[in-house]
């Protein structure tokens, strides 16, 4: 028998054994238990009675000490006297509505190997009598309310596999004394107030292949030994306030497939070594103050899925063979730093792309032509730069862009691209809903067309040089939230709409456009 996949990060089966014999001291610790419950909505436990043999209540399988009844909405307390039930091996209670405390009796399972009360109200400090398990394996207690240090006595369980504490309000340290687990696999500590360093002891645990500390409070720096941990395929260490440099001895995680860093107050380079790791998958620095290039054997990191190195300090042109070299790459990342030169016409190569986000930086040129072959792009996102567009060929990237039937958004936004928008635009993706070509020198009319992009939600074209009418068609675009014109040479009325333009939660039509007549006086809403 099976029980169901936690809702945790943690990929784990409970393979429940056939448990032991019928004996009063269990069938009463169950039935005290069973009191103990102030709401059973889904019956869980009406076969829990006098008159029907233990080995047939539901949830309990004879044979070797198993209580499961997860995910059945129990509300009340887990009373003391289930310690009593010396036999048990497995106790299964998560995602129920269990509040209070977690009983110390409960330690008295000496038997026990697996204890999951995740997903319930639980608070209260975890009771250091928890590490007195001689047997258990796995100790999963995430999403709750526990609250108070870890206690350095969890460290004595020696057989444990699996840790999971994350999802609770527990503050203070991670003691240095969790070091020597001698089997532990996993460890989940993230979404807590946990504060201090990360203690290099934990390099000591060989056997970890996932490490999550995020979305806590720890600072100093990472510790180089973590280097160590050969078997490590998942590093979570996003959300604090980690702060000197990445350690280059990390490059040594050769098994390692995701690494995390973003949220942070990192410094220095990205080390080169990191691209030695052939296998990572997932590289996320965003949020932190890295600066220099990012080294050359990054990018020719094959195995790239994500890079993301949003809102740091980085600089130096993108390599010219970038969508060779990442031909796996679905998200790109680098928004909100120093990059300079053209967007390669290559990335068109890495045809999974489905993010391409590259704002705030300081890239320029012609926006390359074939972007069309990118079929899976969601999002274009290349505002606040500098990329050009004077003559009718450099906008043939957006006929190209038609291809993409997937393109939900697109942002164009503060370049220096001119000359006329080209009627293509009208075919872009139906999914289509976002499109800023705000803050341009883009002349001519609007598109006709335009306005058969029915899901448009928002649509910014202010800060132009845009000229006549508003095409009628813009009264189709009845999902529309945010329409600005701003500071154009427009001139009519906005066309009705079928809908009343019922969603417009907000419109800009006025400013100073380059010819001097005040906007706002011409158009009506």
């Amino acid at each position: 028998m099976t029980l169901p996949i936690p809702a945790s990060f943690l990929f784990f089966l409970f393979l429940l054994p056939m448990l032991s014999a019928d004996t009063s001291a269990d069938r009463e610790a169950l039935l005290s238990f069973k009191v103990a419950i102030s709401d059973d909505p889904l019956g869980a436990m009406n076969s829990w009675n006098e008159s029907t043999p233990l080995c047939r209540w539901r949830g309990v399988t004879c044979g070797s000490g198993t209580v499961n009844l997860s995910l059945n909405s129990l509300s009340g307390e887990i009373p003391s006297a289930l310690g009593n039930c010396s036999g048990l091996l497995h106790i299964s209670l998560w995602n129920n509505k269990l509040r209070w405390r977690i009983p110390g009796g409960i330690s008295n399972c000496t038997k026990l190997e697996t204890l999951s009360l995740s997903e319930n109200y639980l608070d209260g400090e975890i009771l250091p009598e928890l590490g007195s398990f001689p047997k258990l394996q796995f100790l999963g207690l995430y999403s709750n309310n526990l609250r108070g240090p870890i206690p350095s006595t969890l460290a004595d369980i020696s057989t444990l596999t699996t840790l999971d504490l994350s999802s609770n309000g527990l503050r203070g340290g991670i003691p240095p004394e969790l070091g020597p687990f001698p089997e532990l696999q996993s460890l989940g500590l993230s979404s807590n107030n946990l504060t201090g360093g990360i203690p290099s002891s934990l390099a000591n645990i060989s056997t970890l292949t996932l490490l999550d500390l995020s979305n806590n409070g720890h600072g100093g720096s990472i510790p180089p030994e973590l280097g160590h941990l050969s078997n490590l395929t998942v590093v979570f260490l996003f959300t604090n306030d980690l702060t000197g440099a990445i350690p280059p001895r990390l490059g040594n995680l050769s098994k390692l497939t995701d690494l995390h860093f973003y949220e942070n107050l990192l410094v220095g380079e990205i080390p080169p070594e990191l691209g030695g790791i052939k296998d990572l998958n997932f590289l996320d620095v965003y949020v932190n103050r890295l600066s220099g290039r990012i080294p050359s054997a990054i990018w020719n990191l094959s195995s790239l899925i994500l890079l993301h190195a949003g809102y740091n300090q980085l600089s130096g042109p993108l390599p010219r063979d970038l969508g060779e070299t990442l031909p796996n790459l679905a998200n790109l990342h680098l928004f909100g730093n120093q990059f300079e030169g053209g967007l390669p016409p290559s990335l068109s190569n890495a045809t999974g792309l489905e993010v391409v986000e590259v704002s705030q930086n300081r890239l320029g040129g012609v926006i390359p032509f074939n972007l069309g072959k990118l079929q899976s792009l969601t999002w274009l996102i290349l505002s606040d730069n500098s990329f050009q567009a004077r003559e009718e060929e450099d906008w043939n990237f957006i006929t190209s862009l038609t291809n993409c039937s997937n393109l939900t958004k697109m942002g164009l936004q503060n370049n220096s691209l001119g000359g006329v928008l080209p009627a293509a635009v009208a075919n872009l993706s139906r999914k289509l809903d976002t499109l800023l070509i705000e803050r341009n020198h883009i002349g001519g009319r609007i598109p006709e067309g335009l306005g058969s992009l029915g899901e448009l939600s928002m649509l910014r074209m202010g800060r132009n040089l845009l000229t006549g009418e508003i095409p009628a068609s813009f009264g189709e675009l009845t999902d529309l939230k945010h329409l600005t014109l701003e500071d154009n040479k427009l001139s009519g009325e906005i066309p009705p709409s079928p809908g009343g333009l019922s969603n417009l939660s907000k419109l800009s039509l006025g400013g100073e456009p380059a010819g001097g007549e005040d906007s706002h006086r011409t158009l009506e809403a």
